[in-house]
């Protein structure tokens, strides 16, 4: 029926964006799917959270594209990015040091032109692989349809502000 209406979300960020990292989010994509069926989940300010009016009809977790996962393997001591000279400086205590770390993140972004160092392109695709084998595991024909996708943020000039990119 073309009268139906679905309930749902595509613009959905994880610990794998930069932004919602930085901002404390450590969920994960399954989490996030989770939380969209239903499940209650624990906020990054420590208490739960969930949905009010059962499960969403579809749901899509779109992390940013631009330094996929790149945060958390900063953030990781066993990881190499973890030497990073700015590393510390990014997930210090000081409101000023990870303000700086982290405008070379928003100027890379809005410049469109990639931090080399920060450039992962493994971290990268080991974050696409993790967001597309979560689409696919909550996925439920009939039920609840995921979509692989992700949020695309170069904005040379400000040109763009959350284009969401879904694959079929």
């Amino acid at each position: 029926d073309r009268r139906q209406a679905l309930f749902g979300d595509v613009h959905v960020h994880t610990g794998l964006s930069f932004d919602a990292y930085i901002f404390g989010i450590r969920r994960t994509p399954d989490d996030a799917y989770r939380y969209a069926l239903g499940e209650p989940i624990r906020h990054a300010n420590g208490y739960d959270i969930q949905l009010r009016g059962g499960a969403l009809d579809f749901y899509a977790v779109t992390d940013h594209a631009e330094y996929l996962g790149v945060l958390p393997a900063m953030d990781d001591a066993a990881s190499p990015m973890s030497l990073i000279d700015y590393a510390r400086d990014m997930f210090s205590t000081s409101r000023e040091r990870i303000g700086a770390a982290f405008g070379r993140v928003f100027q890379s972004i809005t410049t469109g032109v990639p931090i080399p160092e920060m450039n992962n392109e493994g971290q990268v695709r080991s974050g696409w692989a993790e967001l597309q084998s979560s689409a696919d595991r909550y996925y439920r024909p009939g039920h609840f349809t995921t979509f692989s996708g992700f949020e695309y943020t170069a904005q040379p000039g400000f040109g763009n502000l959350h284009r969401v990119v879904l694959f079929k």
